[in-house]
């Protein structure tokens, strides 16, 4: 949890405050999928911005998690020209009545307008395509991490009828996102003076993470392959 411009956030998509759920209409009967756990986080230090996240894709059929069969992985972590972008949420949407996974919607939105300078108008894109396929109680948290002006965190989030906005003006920082029972503070942004060292770190956080979830929960909602991407 974190608290920002005076709101606070419940940022684990692992809580019960924010089961997702993504209800399809298909052949006339309705589909419910949860896609809710993920695990990601943007870092800024001195170098530059770190934008990370793990590639399980998991669905929950009638209560229980599980990895998604057909598409066991899903990028949850992309590179723009002036920015990167981490994204926790629902792995898939509806698009002209056809399912779609995150990534691919990313990709196609991203061929179609170019946004690779302003994050501004990636995320007006896929709020505009994304919000109509969320139930009313699914949350989209999308990690930004920018270069222009200068380096900076903000995270958005994207509900069926809404999308607020949350700035993050420290100097440095480390903000992670998605599964509740995987997240754990971390400090010392502000010593990284190299790209490669926040990288390393980011990599072994992730590492300790996912190990620790796979020894102590029943399921871990976060799992390797781990994506990393910089920007300096």
């Amino acid at each position: 949890m974190f608290t920002e411009n005076n709101k606070t956030i419940q940022c684990g998509f692992g809580s019960t405050n924010v089961v997702e759920s993504n209800q399809i209409q298909q052949n006339s009967h309705m589909v419910l999928e949860d896609m809710s756990m993920s695990l990601c986080g943007i870092l800024k230090c001195q170098a530059g911005i770190v934008a990370f996240g793990d590639s399980k894709n998991t669905i929950i059929h009638k209560g229980i998690p599980k990895i998604n069969p057909l598409n066991p992985t899903i990028q949850k972590v992309f590179r723009f020209d002036n920015y990167l972008l981490a994204m926790t949420g629902p792995n898939q949407f509806v698009k002209n009545d056809m399912v779609i996974k995150a990534d691919t919607l990313i990709d196609e939105l991203s061929t179609q307008q170019d946004f690779s300078n302003n994050y501004k108008s990636c995320i007006s894109a896929l709020a505009n395509t994304i919000q109509p396929s969320l139930s009313s109680n699914e949350k989209v948290l999308i990690g930004i991490g920018y270069k222009v002006p200068e380096y900076g965190i903000v995270l958005f989030e994207i509900t069926r009828s809404n999308v607020e906005r949350f700035d993050f003006p420290n100097k440095y920082g480390f903000k992670v996102f998605g599964a509740s029972d995987l997240i754990f503070p971390a400090n010392g942004c502000e010593n990284f003076t190299t790209i490669d060292e926040a990288v390393r770190f980011v990599s072994d956080y992730m590492d300790h993470i996912l190990s620790l979830g796979d020894m102590l929960l029943q399921y871990n909602p976060a799992g390797s392959p781990i994506s990393i991407e910089t920007l300096v």
